[in-house]
């Protein structure tokens, strides 16, 4: 139960089996491979680029069934349930049925072209539908003109002019033409909240004095095509009848598309493959290479080292593989190797960070502590038989996998702790069925679940320390770990047994209490400033050392949360309890809203606190425990591996 042992492995062939060691490596998902290096176990490599031009045919493959699922993903959405809607949709599929699918590649490129052609023909509908919609927009001011639109211009001794005119200046304009141009005819045509729409007529002779009027006024002439034929109202007709055929168009090339959703699943397989093809090339680019042969380098754990010799032997049996450890100065990448009971809590460890290679991995030691926070925080039996089954119902409905699956795992173990939790204290969704504690009620009794919270991050911060002075050791550094872990876990055991007794009948754990601290805080005092030449330095920084016990009794008050989260779920159980039994009363429909009450409320508060029970047990870890021990920084390890992103392949059974 420890970070995975690596090993730096090479494998050296012909060049004639390089795919099918490649193909066989991506089968195996168990070998990150890395570039080569100029030599690599004093073979001489040549780095050259890998089949540039099937690697842009795959690409351009890729693009085209890329574009043509985007295309009926956007005219028709998968659908999706509750769930998938945050897991993401994928397509199940055995190896059989993908393997069928992806013998069908011609279909792919015939769903492509009606895909191209079905967009091009929505492309020039809505290019069409935008010009209409605009020349609409510009033709609805002038749709109470009954006058012909070629009409409009100069004629042998008249003019006729449309145009805009502001609201407060139509009156004066109307003036001014009376007044000036008593031979001009000015009708308003239509009027906007801002701007009239005006029909104006006058003698060519009387130009020059209409122009100067018009501008006095700001009168803005119409922007209206040349070519229009009618008058407004007619060309508006004809351009509503024409956007009811674009519709009818688009409807026909919707339906079109929808024709093509039966293909998605083919195109989903065929884009996976591809995908595995594209990574295949893109590992190649990373080998290196003479004339004859190839060079692989890269990452394997030690467990699957023996495997992947019998299998690379059965797939390219002339082909070497070497392995060894990492060398000083190599880093290698860092994967996590724990029992099955303690693998689900890797997802803990994982969301702060992988250890450095050579470190402590901290999942073996979080994982009673997190099990045993996580029940305390949530604290009810009914909650946590509900949270086990659901947890168990989603691995199964969404065939999770990976981190996905190790956190479904986690709450699923969350939940058998709620439910010891709730058996001993007596919560079975609240106190809906009036079951007595086996130990006692945290609601009744909260000061006892606050010393059990206290006592517990006691137990949790002394394991982080032991854990650091035993790494400590294993790296030879003995003395170390005496003076740096040993002496503070002496001083605070004193401390803790000073505090406790005067509650307790026994003299003596008094007397051991003050020897222990007394005794640890002169070894800290001694030892802390061990760094520094000058003896006074080295007093002044061991006496200011022990300033460090206000930061382990603010770690200790953390774990009062404990109690907060355990009595919110249960107080507010209480309450649905409580509110449910008076609508009892209700007549007719009185356990119909109970029920509801019950149901709704308790499913609410159960979501909620699983949140803060997650949150809280994980936040307690990497303020209170990692503090002590843990480093991170490792890379995690990727290893090459089948990889899909529409489709997984599952056991025919499964589907």
């Amino acid at each position: 139960m420890a970070i995975a042992e690596m090993r730096r492995i090479t494998i050296i062939g012909h060049l004639a089996d390089q795919t099918a060691v490649l193909q066989r490596l991506q089968q195996l998902g168990v070998v990150q491979i890395e570039e080569v290096s100029s030599t690599e176990e004093g073979a001489l490599c040549l780095q050259t680029a890998c089949c540039p031009d099937q690697a842009a045919a795959v690409e351009e493959k890729l693009s085209r069934l890329r574009y043509s699922l985007e295309l009926i993903d956007r005219f028709h959405p998968p659908r999706k349930s509750f769930l998938e809607s945050f897991t993401g949709a994928r397509l199940f599929l055995s190896p059989r049925e993908f393997e069928r699918y992806v013998g069908e590649e011609e279909r792919a490129e015939e769903v492509y072209q009606k895909a191209r052609a079905i967009e091009e023909r929505l492309t020039a509908l809505r290019g069409r539908e935008a010009n209409l919609a605009a020349l609409r927009e510009v033709l609805l001011p002038w749709q109470g003109l009954d006058l012909p639109l070629e009409a409009v211009g100069a004629t042998k001794a008249t003019l006729l002019v449309l145009g805009m005119v502001s609201v407060r200046a139509l009156a004066a304009l109307q003036r001014d033409l009376a007044e000036e141009v008593p031979a001009s005819y000015l009708e308003v045509i239509g009027a906007t909240r801002d701007q009239h729409s005006l029909f104006l007529a006058y003698l060519k002779d009387d130009a020059a004095a209409v122009e100067k009027i018009l501008r006095r006024h700001e009168f803005t002439p119409a922007a209206l095509p040349s070519d229009l034929q009618g008058t407004p109202a007619q060309i508006l007709a004809r351009v509503e009848e024409e956007l009811r055929a674009l519709e009818r168009e688009k409807a026909h090339a919707a339906a079109e598309s929808e024709r093509l959703t039966k293909f998605r699943p083919l195109l989903s397989a065929l884009h996976d493959r591809l995908l595995q093809e594209r990574d295949l090339l893109e590992a190649a680019a990373r080998l290196g290479r003479t004339r004859s042969t190839f060079v692989l380098a890269g990452w394997a754990r030690w467990r699957d080292v023996a495997r992947l010799r019998s299998e690379l032997a059965a797939a390219a049996p002339d082909a070497v593989l070497l392995d060894r450890p990492p060398e000083e100065g190599e880093v290698p990448p860092v994967d996590l190797d724990n029992a099955a009971l303690v693998r689900p809590f890797e997802v803990v460890t994982r969301v702060s960070g992988l250890p450095a290679p050579g470190t402590v991995d901290p999942t073996p030691y979080l994982a009673p502590f997190f099990f045993l926070f996580f029940g305390l925080a949530l604290g009810d039996a009914g909650y946590g038989v509900i949270l086990s089954l659901l947890a168990l119902w989603l691995m199964r409905r969404t065939h999770a996998s990976g981190l996905g699956r190790q956190l479904l795992e986690l709450l699923a173990l969350g939940g058998v702790s709620s439910f010891l939790v709730g058996v001993l204290t007596g919560s079975w969704f609240g106190n809906l069925f009036g079951l007595p504690p086996l130990l006692f009620d945290p609601i009744k009794e909260p000061l006892k679940m606050l010393l059990l919270s206290f006592a517990l991050g006691i137990v949790h911060i002394f394991t982080g320390l032991a854990v650091k002075g035993l790494d400590t050791i294993r790296r030879g550094q003995v003395w170390d770990a005496l003076w740096d872990q040993g002496l503070w876990l002496v001083f605070l055991s004193g401390l803790i047994l000073l505090l406790v007794s005067s509650s307790l009948p026994w003299p003596i754990i008094g007397r051991v209490g003050r020897y222990l601290a007394l005794g640890g805080g002169v070894g800290l005092i001694l030892t802390q400033g061990r760094s520094h030449k000058n003896p006074l330095k080295r007093l002044a920084s061991g006496v200011l050392s022990l300033y460090g016990v206000s930061g382990y009794m603010s770690d200790v008050l953390s774990y009062s949360r404990l109690l907060a989260l355990g009595l919110a779920s249960g107080v507010i159980a209480l309450v649905l309890n409580d509110v449910a039994r008076r609508a009892l009363g209700i007549p007719v429909l009185g356990y119909l809203v109970a029920a509801a009450l019950l149901a709704g409320g308790h499913l609410f508060n159960l979501l909620i606190n699983v949140v803060g029970a997650f949150v809280h047990s994980s936040r307690l870890q990497y303020v209170e425990f990692f503090t002590k021990f843990f480093q991170g920084g490792g890379r995690p390890f990727n290893p090459f591996r089948l990889r899909g992103k529409y489709t997984a392949i599952i056991k025919t059974e499964e589907v």
